[in-house]
């Protein structure tokens, strides 16, 4: 009977055994299935699936490897027709990749002020020649690389589910008229250069639906208007809210979170360029909400051992005061017409140095 046990035992053994050296050899060959390289000039050991040949994408490279995508896989090719996608491919694309890869957490609480440990390790680990006085030197450098890594692998998610998925109201074409965009206006169908400006920035795309959301909250408390309202002041509100409310609601440091609402909000636009005169204004009253949010917020810098490294924002601007500001932005806006040439128009609107709507509405709100 000791010996049945003694042998038992040995057996347990050779299993751990084998089954630890199994799990090494798959690391190793993991690892070694990483490439090596040099990226906005640091050495760096990229992740699985990711080249360096994959960086420096701009959106307009990434829409035309959509489009490419669609075309191919789906015979959508028509110009007078919009494509339009689900957009929680891109969503679940972004969650896999994250549950998939490793990837450091570079928001820190907001009452911590020392970069965890657990992070800087994987830094470490990815970064393995950089001494740490070199990694907190380069730190924008390094988050960059990182956020370049997770578009990368999420474009490719992307891709592939365009390319794979039987579901055909996933992806669609529409007609191009004011009706089919109130269709998308929800952003659960998403055009093209809209996936193109997520993956560019995944981490703050993951809260797309919410941003939208509650800038239509605002809008509505602020102005006491349903959602039923086009080219007048409290349109001209909700799209400086909705900057407002992308760069709180994204991720990283203030550029970023910038970019992002930049990225995404001209990306809406670019749909609908045969309404050029809805189009100007609501570049134009981005822009405005965005200086808001810039002016308004302070960076946010933790210690990271002796040095200091930007991870964030903090002061952002309270919804009270967005819909205080916002709101006298919009009762004081200037009123450009639409029945002005284009070129007069569209001259009149970038001169303005607030709000602009571009039909009738003398109300105060």
């Amino acid at each position: 009977m000791k010996k049945s046990y003694i042998l038992i035992l040995f057996v347990v053994i050779i299993l751990f055994i084998t089954g630890c050296f199994n799990a090494s050899v798959r690391l190793a060959n993991q690892d070694n299935e990483r490439e090596h390289a040099i990226i906005h000039g640091l050495p760096v050991t990229l992740k699985s699936n990711v080249s360096a040949s994959d960086f420096d994408q701009s959106i307009d490279d990434i829409v035309s490897d959509i489009s490419s995508t669609i075309v191919k896989s789906r015979g959508v090719s028509n110009d007078d027709e919009l494509i339009v996608i689900d957009s929680s491919i891109v969503s679940e694309s972004i969650n896999s990749t994250l549950d998939e890869y490793d990837f450091p957490d570079f928001n820190v609480e907001e009452d911590c002020d020392i970069f965890p440990e657990s992070e800087i390790n994987k830094i470490r680990d990815d970064f393995p020649s950089l001494s740490d006085e070199e990694i907190a030197n380069n730190f924008e450098i390094i988050q960059d690389i990182y956020d370049d890594q997770l578009s990368i692998l999420t474009k490719k998610k992307v891709i592939e589910e365009i390319t794979t998925s039987n579901d055909s109201d996933s992806i669609r074409s529409i007609s191009k008229h004011r009706s089919a965009y109130d269709n998308i206006k929800k952003l659960k169908n998403i055009t093209k250069h809209e996936i193109a400006a997520c993956i560019k920035h995944p981490l703050s795309a993951l809260s797309l639906l919410s941003q939208r959301e509650k800038a239509f909250s605002l809008t509505e408390e602020a102005m006491h208007v349903s959602d039923q309202f086009v080219n007048i002041k409290p349109d001209a509100f909700r799209h400086a809210a909705w900057n407002i409310v992308m760069a709180k609601y994204a991720v990283g440091r203030k550029n970023n979170r910038l970019a992002w609402a930049n990225d995404f909000s001209t990306a809406h636009e670019k749909g609908k360029k045969y309404i050029k005169y809805d189009a100007e204004m609501d570049l134009h009253n981005n822009k405005i909400g965005r200086d808001y949010y810039d002016y308004k917020t302070d960076r946010k810098y933790v210690k990271f051992f002796c040095w200091k490294i930007e991870v964030g924002v903090k002061n952002e601007p309270s919804d009270a005061n967005i819909k205080k500001d916002i709101k006298a932005m919009a009762n004081s806006a200037t009123f450009v017409s639409k029945d002005l040439p284009l070129g007069k128009y569209k001259k009149l609107v970038n001169k303005a140095s607030g709000l602009v709507y571009i039909e009738e509405d003398n109300k105060v709100y």
